[in-house]
Order: structure tokens, then sequence, then C-alpha cells
């Protein structure tokens, strides 16, 4: 997509858009809306990201949204208005998030070596039925 386009979408100048998207202007909450709702991105992502100076967050969690569910797993948690989360001490909460970051990860490690086998085992028919060159 091109500049012009995502800051049509988002009702911006272009002029505006490029200053955003270059950071030179202070991260506005309705901008970075915007831009994810334009771009099928992860906004709260992008707000990590900015907050803890790390771009990776965005862009690896712009098409799988895990930002979101991090983020919508935290706020359930809250729901039921009990006040147990102020109890929780912060070596719990980093036994637990590393845990279960670990666990995400080896998971994941997990399915992309099922899907390369599937591949691998599915693509190998196709191989053999190619055509050979004709001498």
């Amino acid at each position: 997509m091109l500049a012009a386009d995502v800051a049509s979408n988002m009702n911006m100048s272009l002029s505006a858009y490029e200053k955003f998207e270059n950071g030179r202007i202070r991260v506005n909450a309705d901008y970075v809306y915007r831009f994810a709702d334009v771009t099928n991105s992860d906004h709260f992502a992008i707000h990590l990201a900015v907050m803890l100076g790390e771009p990776k967050i965005a862009l690896y969690s712009s098409r799988n949204h895990v930002a979101s569910a991090l983020s919508i797993c935290l706020g359930e948690a809250c729901e039921p208005f009990d006040d147990w989360l102020a109890d929780v001490q912060a070596s719990d909460a980093f036994t637990v998030f590393s845990d279960a970051f670990r666990r995400l990860k080896d998971l994941t490690e997990q399915r992309r070596k099922q899907s390369r086998a599937l591949l691998d085992a599915r693509i190998e028919p196709l191989v053999r039925k190619r055509p050979r060159p004709q001498r």
C-alpha cells in the first residue's frame, strides 16, 4: 500500500502521515488506531513497541495480533472486578509470563516443523510428476 493511500484512508494529508510514519510528531493514539485499522495491524503491538522502544514487537505482531491477545487476556483477568491482581507479586508474574512465552515459543517451533514436514511430504509427488526436459 502506498503512503498516499494509507494517508487518504486515515483521513490525513500525505505530509502529516509522513511525519507520523517517520516519528517526527508525537505518537497520537487516534493515529495509531487509524493506522492499524487501515493496515490491518495490531494497534496494541504498535503502542507496546513505542512504549518499550522495540519496533520488532509491532513488526512481528502485525499479522498474528499476539499483542492484542495478550492485552485481551490481561483485560479479562481484571473483569470480575476482583482485586486479586493488586496482590500479585512481580516475581510471580515474571515466572508465569516467562514460562508462558517459553511454551508459546516451543509450540510455534513445533508447528513450524509439522508444517514443513507436511509440505515436504505433499510436495514430493508433485516434484516427481513434473515434466522432464526433452532432449
